[in-house]
């Protein structure tokens, strides 16, 4: 697979974790670091998440340079999955075309 088609299938996932709605999974924003996280819905009304980190280094540097250009923007108030969670805010993919600056990867 190469680098460009790869990138457009980050971006179409990231279309889906920031879509409107409490669909899951959700890319989210950590208050009290700034570092991002996938949250997913686990049944019976409990959810959790995992570090941006996990996935392919792609998606943290996908991730990184839509939020510096202002094309992620933080949405909500700030909340907490569990008790003595992180603080979360959602994020949401505000442009349509998205062309990623090949320098950036």
């Amino acid at each position: 697979m190469n680098s460009e088609s790869n990138t457009e299938q980050i971006i179409e996932t990231l279309k889906k974790w920031t879509e409107d709605g409490v669909g899951s999974p959700s890319l989210l924003i950590s208050v009290d670091d700034n570092s991002f996280y996938v949250s997913h819905y686990q049944g019976m009304g409990n959810s959790d998440y995992t570090s941006i980190d996990r996935f392919l280094p792609q998606y943290k540097v996908v991730i990184e340079q839509l939020y510096r250009e202002g094309k992620l923007k933080v949405s909500g108030l700030p909340f907490s999955l569990y008790p003595d969670s992180d603080r979360f805010r959602k994020l949401r993919l505000e442009a349509e075309n998205i062309k990623i600056n090949e320098q950036a990867r």
